[in-house]
């Protein structure tokens, strides 16, 4: 499948994201995926739902009551499909706190560590797409059912391109 550039993806306003469907929602939040892989804010890692690069970040400094957006936003995270989709999905639209997303745990020193679990992707995910097509697309993810993609980043991107084309629908035989 060819990539092509993504453009920088606006955020969707509460009225907006109201009028669009499922479907069209899955394919604004697998675009704005391929958008974050592009830029470099979001590495695709199986064993992992969502969790920030400890690799290459300062850690998030702030309250449970924060904007999730403005703190995902400051450094690199990295997670599985569904990680993917919760986080460009906060990107795009969600307003959650730093408090709703379990695992993101305050330490005394104002330092945070986000690791993220499936009941959370999935809890906030469910205006996306339903908990079988999620689980669909962590399965392709997660057992590299794409066998000519090794690379995890490569095959999460297969996987977006393939709701993209498919105008949102997904399924493990698609």
């Amino acid at each position: 499948m060819a990539t092509k550039k993504i453009k920088a993806p606006k955020v969707i306003g509460k009225r907006k994201w109201a009028k669009m469907t499922k479907r069209e929602r899955l394919v604004a939040v697998a675009k704005d995926v391929l958008y974050r892989l592009d830029m470099g804010a979001f590495r695709a890692k199986t064993g992992t739902y969502l969790r920030d690069d400890g690799h290459t970040y300062t850690p998030i400094r702030g309250n449970l009551g924060d904007d999730a957006r403005d703190k995902l936003a400051k450094q690199p995270c990295v997670g599985c499909a569904k990680g993917a989709l919760l986080y460009s999905s906060i990107m795009l639209h969600n307003q959650v706190k730093m408090g709703q997303l379990d695992g993101w745990k305050p330490y005394h020193t104002g330092k945070a560590q986000l690791n993220v679990t499936s009941n959370i992707c999935v809890n906030n995910l469910k205006d996306v797409a339903s908990c079988r097509t999620l689980n669909a697309i962590e399965d392709v993810f997660e057992y590299d059912w794409l066998d000519d993609y090794e690379i995890d980043n490569d095959r999460l991107r297969a996987i977006m391109e393939t709701i993209i084309l498919n105008k949102g629908f997904f399924s493990e035989q698609a």
